[in-house]
């Protein structure tokens, strides 16, 4: 059965059904977030409610770009620390002049 709602609970994902479930506040759901320049904005987070998932996995982690050339880029995670890692490597790369995605 595919859940619809999740809490993000010492770094895991828990399905909930929807008597259960609650909306984490921003904190509760934040990952990383970084500043590069005057107009990049890195931002990794728990999504309560994601729509996608991999072989019944929920993405439920999103990196998302604010600002400069690549605002509005993002790339979906299945795990916290994969979301970690994620956020990390795109905020190296774009510190080296690279795309996000290092390509």
């Amino acid at each position: 059965m595919r859940h619809l709602y999740y809490l993000l609970k010492d770094r895991e994902v828990v399905p909930v059904d929807e008597s259960e479930w609650y909306f984490q506040s921003s904190d509760e759901r934040r990952v990383a977030y970084t500043v590069l320049g005057d107009e990049m904005h890195i931002s990794t987070v728990f999504i309560p409610l994601p729509v996608d998932e991999i072989m019944g996995v929920p993405l439920a982690f999103e990196t998302m770009i604010f600002g400069g050339p690549y605002d509005k880029w993002d790339c979906r995670s299945c795990t916290f620390d994969d979301a970690e890692i994620v956020h990390e490597t795109v905020c190296e790369n774009l510190r080296k002049g690279l795309p996000p995605d290092g390509r």
